[in-house]
């Protein structure tokens, strides 16, 4: 009996622009990290913005299979709670870094109460950014 795994499903393709709504510790995370994984084993580049970075462990999981050099394709950010800024460095760097398939920004919205209009703006400025309408990169 062999130890591999059997191979995956590819995930589906993501619009252009995709906003995931789920409650905590239900796997979005997860899932958008699957993405990023395969964003970069495809060649393209990430960036991924957080309050704080996902379990080092999970992380570690998901992108066994990634070497040392597509690795570096991942481009991550702890952006604290200060959206607005954090949001502004996403933007700068999607602007000079080649290759950008996509962006990440995770748990922006609180998980009780209710989004401050700061957030609600800053993510708006990053949906007007060109390069998202010409297929360039997609942004989750």
């Amino acid at each position: 009996m062999s130890d591999e795994l059997p191979s995956l499903p590819p995930l589906p393709s993501l619009p252009p622009r995709l906003h995931l709504a789920v409650a905590g510790s239900v796997g979005g995370t997860t899932m958008a990290l699957q993405y990023a994984r395969e964003t970069i084993l495809a060649g393209g580049r990430v960036i991924w913005a957080a309050e704080m970075m996902p379990d080092a462990g999970r992380f570690g999981q998901l992108f066994a299979e990634v070497d040392l050099i597509h690795s570096s394709r991942f481009h991550a950010m702890e952006i604290g709670t200060d959206m607005e800024r954090g949001i502004g460095s996403v933007i700068e760097a999607s602007k000079f870094l080649p290759g950008v398939e996509l962006v990440v920004i995770d748990d922006w919205a609180p998980g009780p109460g209710k989004t401050s209009e700061s957030s609600i703006t800053a993510i708006g400025s990053l949906l007007e950014i060109e390069n998202i309408d010409e297929g360039k990169f997609k942004v989750v």
